[in-house]
């Protein structure tokens, strides 16, 4: 018997395997759900059902993987947008499907910019836009008579064999963007632990960088105090959060 628990955890680790670490942070994975939001329309209104419900299962993929991403319980969602367009139901079900992928890019967007919102509240943010989107894809197969555990089941049984064997990060760090060379392996790896912790190695990589201007240099400066900014107010927020939840 399909159990969408086990869905769910075996989604997860096939992601880890075959992709490594959550390289990129959650973007990718709410690119992910715009993309495959964008083929069920598309294999809606070309009336595919095969393709609806690869579709169904694959915005629900995303969104597990994206839910691990952020160390967030997908059970634990509440809230989500819902918005009546005049009285047509199924346009109603889609609309409201995109609004909350939207909340869901806007809350994710400002949360990683650390702007506008504290992260307990981008955290309720996010769990509001995940219900959204799922409450209304579960909707949407209803309305259809489509059997949203097949989906994913059908889903599970296309990818589960699937594997690659080297994966590599998808994100290049901002120097790159900033500087227009190649990125150097060990900066990669320092910006991806700032997440978690204020990894000065990020500055002893910079040391190491000759800006090609002063246009450059001047650049580089700023960014690295952004940088920093950004890490002391994220650990010092996420300290609180953390001490919320357990007091």
């Amino acid at each position: 018997m399909f159990e969408i628990s086990e869905f769910i955890k075996n989604v997860i680790a096939w992601n880890l395997k075959n992709f490594g670490g959550h390289y990129g942070g959650g973007y990718r994975y709410v690119i992910g759900i715009q993309e495959e939001l964008g083929e069920l329309l598309e294999a809606y209104q070309d009336k595919n059902a095969d393709k609806i419900r690869d579709a169904v299962g694959d915005v629900f993929t995303f969104l597990v993987n994206y839910c691990d991403s952020q160390n967030i319980e997908l059970w634990n969602c509440k809230g989500g947008v819902y918005r009546n367009s005049n009285g047509d139901y199924l346009h109603s079900i889609i609309s409201a499907i995109q609004i909350n992928v939207g909340h869901l890019s806007h809350a994710h967007l400002k949360g990683d910019m650390c702007v506008r919102y504290t992260p307990k509240e981008v955290l309720r943010l996010k769990q509001e836009a995940i219900a959204g989107i799922y409450m209304h894809l579960v909707a949407f197969c209803l309305h259809q008579g489509i059997d949203f555990d097949r989906c994913l089941e059908e889903v599970w049984n296309v990818i589960k064999d699937r594997s690659y064997p080297e994966y590599s990060p998808v994100e290049p760090p901002p120097l790159h963007i900033i500087l227009d060379r190649e990125p150097r392996r060990e900066f990669f790896e320092a910006m991806m632990k700032q997440r978690s912790s204020i990894d000065f190695k990020v500055i002893e990589v910079f040391r190491d960088t000759e800006p090609k201007s002063t246009e450059d240099a001047y650049r580089l400066k700023n960014f690295i105090e952004s940088r920093l900014h950004y890490m002391l107010k994220y650990l010092t927020e996420r300290k609180k959060l953390v001490s919320e939840k357990a007091a």
